[in-house]
């Protein structure tokens, strides 16, 4: 092992604004880390980013509608073969 592994780094505080989220985020929070999107809408909030409830749902929603087609596709290529 190296030496500077055992060293601890120090903590630096974001110096960047808060940005409204990505689409990528919010479906990621959604559905990978089953965060409902109130609670999301109040934790950008808390950063400083005011976003209505209804935006955030619009955005899942355009996701999905554009994700469509590829969810169409996964069960043929998923089945498996009968034995």
């Amino acid at each position: 092992m190296w030496p500077a592994a055992n060293r601890s780094l120090p903590v630096v505080a974001s110096s960047r604004p808060a940005q409204k989220p990505r689409a990528s985020s919010v479906l990621i929070e959604k559905y990978g880390q089953h965060q409902p999107l109130n609670r999301q809408a109040v934790r950008y909030a808390w950063e400083g980013v005011e976003l209505d409830l209804s935006m955030l749902a619009d955005q899942v929603g355009g996701c999905v509608m554009l994700l469509r087609p590829l969810y169409d596709l996964l069960p043929p290529m998923c089945s498996l073969p009968s034995a």
